[in-house]
């Protein structure tokens, strides 16, 4: 799962999450797969791990929630959605 939200491949993300995947799963960094997609700046699969339920107040083990990595790599459109 965090491989295909590094890759921005949200088609991939629903099929691994309807097919049991965690949205909640944490790399060894700490982070969620909504880290790794909001870090990258992909925002479609960042709504389909909020649409899942997935939580925007997970932090990484630097203490970083999806808001403050889409930010810091400078992703507004991944900002407004986690704001939403």
């Amino acid at each position: 799962l965090h491989e295909a939200a590094r890759s921005g491949n949200s088609s991939e993300v629903q099929h691994l999450l309807d097919t049991g995947h965690s949205y909640n799963q944490k790399n060894i960094f700490g982070q969620t797969p909504l880290h790794i997609a909001a870090a990258n700046g992909h925002h479609c699969v960042a709504q389909v791990l909020l649409v899942a339920g997935t939580s925007v107040d997970a932090v990484d083990d630097h203490s970083w929630t999806p808001l403050q990595c889409a930010s810091r790599s400078g992703h507004s459109s991944v900002v407004r959605k986690l704001l939403e």
